[in-house]
């Protein structure tokens, strides 16, 4: 609620006196339950009552300020960590639209190794497939990991469909060159079906707390079903 110059009695171009500011705080005394942000900067009057005698009203003022403090740091970490999740809700998108748009099996490979690690802002980003043999031809080319099988297991139990490692360098036999840059990494489990090797897609981060055993995983999840799904597309493809 806010009065007018006319309720004030102070032209607009000059402050109200004190005997204004009273006179309309009596016209309308439900005008700091209306704003009690103001509670938070108005010094209130000390109540002497006598030594030793605890000033109850003060202190109540007091604790309201702390509340209302703690009230407007939450409500700003609150909207730091919305900010934050929509701007890493974008980049998976833009992820899963970079790996639909893959025009072949090695241009697959070569958007999750390069583009994605870029829209996701970390060091790197690897495809892993357990198989024996190597894999010929320009997928191997590409840039797809090969590891042992039986090898994901060993590193995630099986249960697992994501492992969140924070302050820890990142394997050599994922991340390969890069491997030195990274100090925290994800590991998500792929399914490319019951005839197809087991699949991992690995990302790490440069930041000791890019990926922590706490953070959410939903995003990164979306975004492994989606490559998930991208992988089987090209294997299941009629040259």
């Amino acid at each position: 609620m806010s009065g007018t110059p006319e309720d004030s009695g102070a032209r607009p171009d000059e402050a109200p006196g004190a005997k204004a500011v009273a006179d309309y705080l009596r016209r309308h005394p439900d005008f700091l339950s209306d704003h009690p942000d103001l509670i938070a900067v108005l010094t209130p009057p000390t109540l002497h009552q006598g030594e030793g005698v605890v000033d109850l009203q003060r202190f109540m003022l007091e604790s309201l300020r702390k509340e209302l403090g703690s009230l407007q740091s939450r409500e700003e970490r609150l909207l730091g960590a919305a900010e934050e999740f929509g701007a890493n809700q974008y980049r998976v998108q833009e992820a899963a639209l970079a790996v639909l748009d893959a025009r072949s099996f090695e241009h697959l490979i070569r958007t999750v190794n390069e583009r994605v690690a870029d829209l996701f802002g970390i060091a790197s980003v690897r495809l892993c497939v357990e198989t024996s043999d190597s894999i010929p031809g320009p997928s191997g080319k590409a840039g797809v990991v090969v590891i042992e099988p039986g090898t994901i297991d060993k590193w995630m139990r099986r249960t697992d469909d994501i492992v969140l490692v924070g302050g820890s360098p990142g394997r050599r036999a994922i991340f390969g060159g890069t491997a030195g840059d990274v100090r925290s990494y994800a590991l998500l489990r792929l399914g490319f079906g019951p005839k197809s090797p087991g699949g991992l897609l690995a990302l790490g981060s440069a930041d000791a707390d890019g990926f922590h055993p706490r953070q959410g995983t939903e995003l990164i999840a979306f975004f492994a079903r989606v490559l998930e799904q991208c992988v089987r597309r090209w294997l299941t493809a009629t040259p």
